[in-house]
Parts: C-alpha cells; sequence; structure tokens
C-alpha cells in the first residue's frame, strides 16, 4: 500500500451496485456540481511529504497573525482546531497595544481570558503592537509563556535545557511561571512531616512506614494509610523498631519493611511484616549485618534486594539477595555490574529494571539503568536516565516507569523501546521521596530538602500529561 499523505485529498469511492471501492491514490478534481470530474489519479510523491514536514516546522499549523481588537484578539489557524485542548500551543503576532484584561478567540472556538502569572489578568501595555506571544491553554484559560518586543521577557522557552546568559533552567510547567495543576494535584498533607519513609500501595491505599521528622534527628515508629477516595490519613499500629531509609514491599497481602536505619544500632538488621487487615505486626528473619537505601522489588513473590550500604556504613554496595517471606530466608544471587545505593528498582513482566543511584566507584549520582532476568541471574545495561540522581521514587503505570524525585525530575522509561521522556515536573523539590500507582494516578509523599522533612502529598495524572514540549528559563 502507498503511503498517504496528510495534506492531500485521499479517498474517493465510486459506486456501482452498491460496491465500494477505495483508491489509496492522489486524486484531482477539476469542474463543479454535477460537471466534477476525476483527473490525474497518481501516488503520493516525496515532494508532497516534504511540502507537509515544511509546514510543520516552520510553525506554521499553531501561528497566525491576529485580528480582532486591541483587548478582544481574535486567531484564524490552518488547519482549524475543533475544539480548545489542555496542552494547546497558540503564538500570534499582535496588532495593537492592550489597554486592559485580554481575551482571545480562536477559529471561532469563543473568547478565553489570557493570564499571566497563573492567575493574574493582563495589564494594559503587557502587549505592544507587533510583538509576538505565546501563549498554551490550561484546561480553562490560556497562559502566557513568552513574547518578544522591546523589553527582555520574564522567561522564555527553548527546546534546550542550556541556559542563555542572565536565566536560569527551571524546567517544563515549573510552578514559579507555569501552573502544574493540569498534571500534578496537591492532595491532603502527610499527619507529620517524613523523609525516607518505606513507602507501598496495597488494596488501593498507600501504606508510609516509618522516616525521620523534624531536623532528620527524630526516627519515628508511627505509620500511616491513605485512601484517595476519601483524601483522608489514617495513623496505624507503630513499627516495633523506628527507622528511616528503609523500603516497604507488597507479597501475598502482607507489607515488608526491610533494612534502613534506627535510632540505636545504626543499620536495622530485621525484617518487619505488617498485616493490614489485623494492623498488627510480626518480626520476621534479620537480614544479616543491616542495610539502608537498598533498591528493592517484587518477582515471583519473592523480594529482590539490590544493592545498598552495609552496617555503620555509607559505602555503596553491589550485593544482591532475595528474600522468600514463605520460607523466610534468605538467598544470596549474583551481584550488580556497579555497586550503587539510594537507586530504585521496578518489576515489569519478567525482568527487574535498576536506577540510579550513589556509584560506589565514583561516590556520584549515576544515570545507569540495568535490566535484570531473575531467571538467569544476568544483567544488560539500557539506556541511561536523562538525569543522574539517587533517593527518587521509581513507579511502574500502564508498562511505563515513572522515575519522579531527587529533585523535582520527573522521567518516564518505557522498556519496551528503551527510550525516555520528559514529564511535567513535580511542584514539590524533593529527595527521599516514596509512591506507588493508585487507580491510574501516581502519588508522591514526605522527602525534603536537606535534613527536614516534607508533608507534601502530590498526586500526578500521567495520562493526561503531554510531556516536556519545552524547557523553561527565567531571569535570574
Amino acid at each position: 500500500m502507498k503511503r498517504i499523505s496528510t495534506f492531500t485529498f485521499l479517498l474517493f469511492t465510486v459506486v456501482v451496485v452498491r460496491a465500494q471501492v477505495q483508491v489509496d491514490k492522489r486524486i484531482d478534481l477539476t469542474g463543479a456540481g454535477n460537471n466534477a470530474k476525476v483527473t490525474g489519479i497518481k501516488d503520493v510523491s516525496a515532494a508532497q511529504d516534504a511540502t507537509s514536514a515544511e509546514v510543520v516546522q516552520k510553525g506554521g499549523l499553531n501561528y497566525a497573525p491576529a485580528t480582532g481588537s486591541a483587548n478582544a484578539i481574535e486567531v484564524t489557524l490552518s488547519p482549524s482546531p475543533a475544539a480548545y485542548q489542555a496542552g494547546m500551543i497558540v503564538n500570534f503576532k499582535a496588532s495593537a497595544i492592550n489597554t486592559s484584561a485580554v481575551t482571545i478567540n480562536v477559529n471561532g472556538l469563543g473568547n478565553v481570558t489570557i493570564k499571566k502569572n497563573v492567575t493574574d489578568d493582563l495589564a494594559a501595555g503587557d502587549i505592544k503592537a507587533g510583538q509576538l506571544i505565546n501563549i498554551m491553554h490550561d484546561g480553562t484559560n490560556f497562559q502566557t509563556l513568552s513574547s518578544s518586543s522591546g523589553n527582555t521577557p520574564d522567561c522564555i522557552t527553548l527546546s534546550t535545557k542550556v541556559s542563555p546568559p542572565g536565566y536560569s533552567y527551571t524546567g517544563y510547567g515549573s510552578s514559579t511561571y507555569m501552573s502544574t495543576n493540569l498534571f500534578w494535584t496537591s492532595k491532603a498533607d502527610l499527619p507529620i512531616d517524613k523523609q525516607a519513609p518505606g513507602v507501598c500501595a496495597y488494596n488501593n491505599k498507600l501504606y508510609v512506614m516509618g522516616g525521620t521528622s523534624g531536623s532528620g534527628s527524630i526516627y519515628v515508629p508511627k505509620c500511616y494509610s491513605y485512601d484517595p477516595t476519601g483524601n483522608t490519613w489514617t495513623a496505624l499500629a507503630n513499627m516495633p523498631v523506628p527507622r528511616f531509609q528503609c523500603s516497604a514491599v507488597v507479597v501475598n497481602s502482607k507489607i515488608y519493611v526491610i533494612g534502613g536505619q534506627n535510632g540505636g544500632a545504626c543499620d536495622e538488621a530485621y525484617i518487619q511484616e505488617y498485616d493490614p487487615a489485623g494492623n498488627s505486626w510480626a518480626t520476621k528473619m534479620a537480614t544479616g549485618t543491616g542495610l539502608k537505601l537498598a533498591a528493592m522489588a517484587v518477582y515471583n513473590n519473592k523480594v529482590y534486594i539490590f544493592g545498598g550500604s552495609g552496617y555503620c556504613s555509607n559505602s555503596p554496595m553491589n550485593s544482591v539477595c532475595v528474600y522468600d517471606p514463605a520460607s523466610n530466608t534468605l538467598t544470596s544471587i549474583s551481584n550488580m555490574p556497579i555497586s550503587r545505593l539510594g537507586a530504585s528498582a521496578v518489576t515489569v513482566g519478567s525482568k527487574i529494571y535498576i536506577f540510579g543511584g550513589v556509584n560506589g566507584s565514583t561516590n556520584q549520582n549515576t544515570a545507569r539503568v540495568d535490566e535484570f532476568d531473575p531467571a538467569s541471574g544476568t544483567y544488560v545495561q539500557k539506556a541511561d536516565m536523562p538525569t543522574a540522581r539517587a533517593n527518587f521514587a521509581a513507579v511502574i503505570l500502564n508498562n511505563t516507569i515513572y522515575c519522579i524525585g531527587g529533585g523535582n525530575n520527573n522521567e518516564a522509561y518505557n522498556p519496551a523501546t528503551n527510550n525516555w521522556t520528559f514529564k511535567t515536573q513535580m511542584p514539590t523539590n524533593r529527595s527521599y521521596v516514596g509512591g506507588d500507582a493508585i487507580n491510574g494516578s501516581i502519588y508522591i509523599v514526605a522527602g525534603g530538602v536537606g535534613s527536614y522533612g516534607e508533608v507534601a502529598n502530590e498526586r500526578y495524572t500521567p495520562s493526561s500529561d503531554p510531556g516536556a514540549m519545552f524547557y523553561m528559563h527565567c531571569k535570574n
């Protein structure tokens, strides 16, 4: 079948005795009305494809000169959009200076207010005659993104993270300039601030176990569950031993908290089992000398524990072991290619993916990604993370892995294609976060910057996020 060009008339239907024939060719129509004739049936050409690509490259699909009045702007795009939609970008050249708040009507879809600084109406003189304006629809209004006028704009959008002189990169959808409420929503805060707790989802609730509070010197045994349906938190039975920098995973309706640092003898060795049904704890076996900041993932009802650091140490390890809750046993398996702590791990199908962390060889954050095959015990290095980091959450949703935190980073990895995509950044900049997916959304809780914990609980909805179409840079 020939390739179809988007910008040519594609389909011609001939009716003969109720039979329809589709012609996958380009056709030319001459004449009008009943005298119309079909001529020049021919293949779509490479030149026509190039012409279509050129239209996209020149930006003509979302640019037009403004008409209407100074405060009620009208723009006609070609082809015409069917409706306003969040993420829709419009570029136009203003014809006059505005004297008050401004609306825009795109292709007769209706007047929509143009806002600046998220919620503010434009003031008189914000738009100059001949000025190039860049706006994006946020689901309700249009937000100004950047402009070209006699004055240097406060923020500009570029296709690179590299900032020009006098500007700093603030990210895609940064809360310092553009609302992230399209994709991120603040939910009920944690009852207390926490940093580096164990976090997992079970039975459509988020469980937050342990962590530190205050200045980071208070090891809290307090545990909570969060119900997204009612946006409420419930206090649970305290952990037997307070700890932070631990992991929480679910196996067969029980939650296992493994590793972490406690308030006494450095790193906690004992595995604790929590029963959500009975709101009770049981102490299981010891992991040996204890560990913290290990990456953990569940496969075939067993917990795979990657790296971390050992007893009273901050030195990354490359060791890997498997905990079997059914037999309450721990087995060592093949080591990782590099030593790391503060990494994250996620299971997808029959493979486990290990992301980032601190590389023991360089003592620096690494962007390395490894795919581990539990059946063969082998590793395959995959495409690096765009941002090297440690102490973040990795969450699987709809076969895509979202690596969130370690700053306000949000990057999505597709294991099927081995490709990364920048997504809308988390509003609250923080590390040592925890998170998991519930009913199509990802919840990121706790964390902090420095030694102080966070109460933040933010919901991210990937299905509505178009990804980073540009990078925002604002004046220093």
